[in-house]
């Protein structure tokens, strides 16, 4: 018998050839956009660089200024811009136009050629975050106003600020940013998956999700032309179940979905499109046709990690100035992934992670305990980050409830405090020494720079200049030197004997910065003695003529113009004087000071009293609440014989104070007032006005 006889050959199956993963179409494109936002981003700043002004931060965090102060600025506009085309088109924003998501990308696209691919994390609470910071970042601002002052806009109402001098005023360094985009692009991508910064942490989808429920445009589907291969749901990097949307319900409602078009790139049979079609929320549902979602949590499981989360947010946010909130977010979101993990380590008898096998039949590999290792050394971390967040949190809350005279203890003058605020005071000093550096008697690896500068305060008011200046120069050398500072350094010095070491401080900061005109000043306050006027007229031209070439900001040039001013005011060179004043002024025309100071010079030194009602005009109509302006400009119309605008000055007067108490006592104030100069009629009615709002004081 043959071989073949004895061993026929057996029937062969026909069995389907999965095709290799299509590459989407869609990545190049969608990159290359990526790409020339980024490009647009480093012209933005290079705009700024160039001309000292610019466009304000394209950013959508940037509605924060307009909603809490009035601020109108680029990121507001843009961000109502984008909400209305998500109304139409759907969530393409967030696809193809969010650094954020080009960071994503780019980290799941460098991992996937080292082989690694992320799998997403499904959780039924966590997903709710970006609706909470949303709420948190563009609501909660106005509804505590509104509960303060119930007012639909700010105080000083809404005012114009698209564009600006300081770029960078409220964005984060270059040293917070790299640490940032390491979390919040490797780890969250990691571990959360492809876009898992956007599921669990991005304010901006809390927003852009629920308004894609409603939207017009999404992805939809020809049954007609879909043969099931299945190619859409691997080829979507925001972790949605496109196969089973489109299958049910005829296109994607997940609001997860980006509008990234790769799965319509992907699909070989042409059966996917973006189009507008009406929104699913409207349209009826079968109940038992619905897709029942698929979690890697069990509900016990969901509160604990919501609660943990919860957490380490409050526990990393802020700390030593170089965790923003988003920056906690991912942190917050990673770490809790790696708690989950390492608690189903402990209990499961198999446990892994991507490529990494944690634990295979009840025993820990190599990988599972080097994980639990760094799990357990963050948590520490997380913990005693927390310990440190708590201790400056608390010693801030009560020097915010302590009256520090400042101004007073920099002058040198003796403050006496009672025993109940002295004891306020020990005990906000011992918080925020707690929550310093360890060199320094904390418990922290650095010190936190407001917790610094308000420890500093502290130890001015307890009578010690010495450690305060310690605290202070600190402050200076870790790169958080400012005007304020500088000159307040140099006023603690003197206060603790070392005059030499506070005039070389000060020459220092103003030869390396031209534009610290506060520091200028309190160099020739109180080194005045020491100083020829020539000498500090040169010098103060010499920093007045860089800063008018250089320097884009407007407030240093009109501050360090006016310091001109009065010096040639002091040596009575009275046509220079009014010269600088005036171009203080035209430094800044919106700068209510200037104005004021250049109505003062031109009545004091040049008599010119309808100069002056000029000025002061325009200085109380930038700044509504400056009484002293007022009180002068009611007097200057009274000289001029001015009633109406005597009157109108009155009621400047009033309107600028605060409370109740005040606004009483200044009406009767200018009741008298008017009554003297011989307004007898306008001055009763301005007495019977005081007594009605006498008679509404709370007892």
């Amino acid at each position: 018998m043959s071989d073949a006889q004895t061993h026929p050959t057996p029937p062969t199956l026909s069995l389907p050839v999965l095709n290799p993963k299509p590459h989407s179409k869609m990545g190049k494109r969608r990159a290359a956009v990526l790409i020339a936002i980024h490009i647009a981003i480093a012209a933005h700043i290079l705009h700024w660089k160039i001309t000292g002004s610019t466009l304000s931060p394209v950013e959508p965090s940037e509605a924060m200024q307009t909603l809490e102060l009035g601020r109108v600025n680029a990121g507001f506009i843009f961000l109502i811009a984008a909400l209305l085309a998500t109304l139409i088109f759907g969530r393409f924003f967030c696809g193809w136009g969010c650094h954020l998501v080009a960071l994503q990308d780019l980290c799941g696209w460098m991992m996937k050629k080292i082989g690694v691919r992320p799998k997403p994390f499904r959780s039924r609470l966590l997903v709710f975050a970006p609706i909470l910071l949303a709420f948190y970042m563009f609501v909660w601002p106005t509804l505590k106003r509104l509960a303060i002052d119930p007012s639909p806009i700010p105080n000083d109402g809404f005012t114009n600020h698209t564009i600006t001098t300081d770029l960078w005023e409220n964005l984060a360094s270059i040293a917070v940013m790299i640490p940032f985009l390491g979390i919040c692009g490797f780890l969250c991508v990691y571990f959360l998956g492809s876009k898992g910064f956007c599921t669990y942490g991005c304010p901006y989808g809390g927003l852009f999700g629920p308004l894609d429920k409603i939207a017009l445009g999404r992805i939809v589907v020809d049954k007609n032309k879909c043969k099931g291969t299945g190619h859409c749901t691997p080829a979507c990097t925001s972790n949605v179940r496109v196969h089973e949307e489109v299958r049910e319900y005829g296109r994607v409602t997940n609001p997860g979905c980006m509008k990234c078009m790769d799965c319509v790139s992907v699909c070989p049979n042409d059966a996917l499109s973006w189009k507008l079609s009406p929104p699913p929320i409207f349209s009826k549902r079968d109940k038992s046709s619905r897709i029942k979602p698929k979690y890697d949590t069990t509900i016990p499981e969901e509160f604990c990690l919501a609660v943990f989360a919860l957490a380490v947010f409050f526990a990393v946010r802020g700390a030593y100035a170089v965790v923003p909130m988003l920056m906690a977010v991912g942190v917050s979101a990673s770490l809790t992934f790696m708690a989950w993990k390492a608690w189903r380590m402990l209990r499961e008898p198999n446990a892994r992670i991507i490529f990494a096998q944690l634990k295979r039949k009840g025993r820990w590999t190599t990988q599972g305990t080097l994980y639990i290792a760094l799990t357990a050394s963050l948590l520490l971390l997380t913990l005693h980050t927390g310990f440190i967040n708590y201790h400056r949190w608390r010693g801030g809350e009560m020097f915010n409830k302590i009256n520090i005279p400042l101004t007073q203890l920099l002058s040198g003058a003796s403050v006496n405090f009672d025993d109940s605020t002295q004891d306020q005071i020990s005990r906000a000093l011992d918080h925020l020494t707690t929550s310093g550096a360890i060199a320094d008697g904390g418990a922290g690896f650095a010190w936190h720079p407001a917790a610094m500068l308000q420890a500093a305060h502290l130890n001015l008011a307890t009578g010690r200049p010495e450690t305060t200046a310690t605290l202070l120069a600190a402050l200076i050398d870790s790169d958080h030197a400012s005007d304020r500072l500088a000159a307040d350094y140099a006023r603690v010095l003197v206060l603790s004997g070392d005059r030499p070491a506070a005039e070389q401080h000060l020459k220092t900061t103003i030869a390396n910065h031209a534009d610290f005109w506060e520091s200028r000043n309190e160099y020739l306050s109180i080194f005045a003695n020491s100083i020829t006027p020539a000498d500090a007229i040169a010098s103060t031209q010499s920093a007045a003529d860089e800063l008018a070439d250089t320097h884009p900001y407007s407030e240093a040039r009109t501050q360090t113009l006016m310091i001109l001013a009065r010096l040639h005011e002091s040596t009575h060179n009275t046509p220079a004087a009014i010269e600088n004043y005036r171009a203080a002024v035209d430094a800044a025309p919106n700068h209510a000071p200037a104005h004021e100071h250049l109505a003062s010079a031109l009545l004091r030194l040049n008599g010119d009293t309808d100069g002056a009602i000029e000025h002061l005009t325009i200085s109380t109509s930038l700044d509504p609440s400056n009484t002293r302006a007022w009180s002068y400009l009611s007097n200057l119309h009274h000289q001029k014989g001015n009633t109406d605008a005597l009157l109108r000055s009155c009621e400047g007067v009033i309107d600028s104070t605060t409370t109740p108490v005040e606004r009483e006592q200044v009406t009767r104030n200018v009741a008298m007032m008017l009554i003297q100069l011989g307004y007898k009629d306008q001055g009763d009615a301005y007495v019977q006005r005081a007594n009605t709002l006498r008679d509404e004081l709370p007892e």
